[in-house]
């Protein structure tokens, strides 16, 4: 699946986002294609499906009977590699669009819109005919996300509240019909980043 070079062709990329969708066959498929078909039957007995195989580990794969040391390490790396390029072609998925709302909301200056993706927040501000300015909150600097009732800007507004590793902090102003769903999308980001570095090292070890 892979390009040479250690890059990803296009047709990978295709595969990697439909990973999870994947059934035994198609599992057993993706064995053949890493010349290890000799294993697609005990996946497929073991029910092995595209949900489960980024999560297999030395201790899952020798259960499973792959007694050879050589080919674990195979299967780890490879496994590894998809999951690593998944999270480059998803790092710009757009989860979330909003605007930031003020008590004018056709003030012509310093408007916000936001975009929430898996990897970063994009903030982009409009300051009329001075132009715009994009800024990004990294995913992996947050230590928490908060939603108070009170709003910057009003009793029908709340506030989103981003605290980062090192001591700063953001506030977002969210109308209350979407302060939820803002909140709600930010921490989802931030703990699947946070879910998808722990699955990285469980990966470390020796075999």
């Amino acid at each position: 699946m892979a390009s040479g070079g250690g890059g990803v062709s296009d047709d990978a990329e295709i595969e990697l986002k439909n990973m999870k969708t994947w059934d035994e066959d198609r599992v057993g498929a993706f064995l053949e294609q890493q010349g290890l078909g000799q294993y697609k039957e005990l996946f497929k007995t073991n029910h092995i499906t595209g949900k489960v195989l980024p999560m297999l580990q030395k201790d899952d794969l020798e259960e499973l009977g792959v007694t050879s040391v050589g080919h674990r390490v195979m299967m780890v790396a490879k496994l590894a590699r998809m999951k690593a390029a998944a999270v480059i072609n998803n790092r710009t998925e757009v989860l979330l669009r909003f605007k930031h709302h003020r008590m004018a909301p056709y003030h012509p200056f310093n408007r916000r819109a936001y975009t929430i993706m898996p990897s970063a927040i994009e903030v982009v501000t409009d300051h009329g005919p001075c132009g715009h300015t994009k800024e990004n909150i990294n995913i992996g600097g947050i230590t928490d996300v908060e939603l108070t009732g009170r709003g910057c800007t009003g009793v029908f507004y709340s506030t989103v509240v981003i605290t980062m590793s090192d001591g700063g902090f953001y506030k977002i102003c969210v109308h209350r019909a979407k302060a939820t769903v803002v909140h709600r999308t930010i921490k989802r980001a931030w703990e699947g980043f946070q879910a998808s570095m722990a699955g990285q090292m469980r990966h470390v070890g020796g075999y």
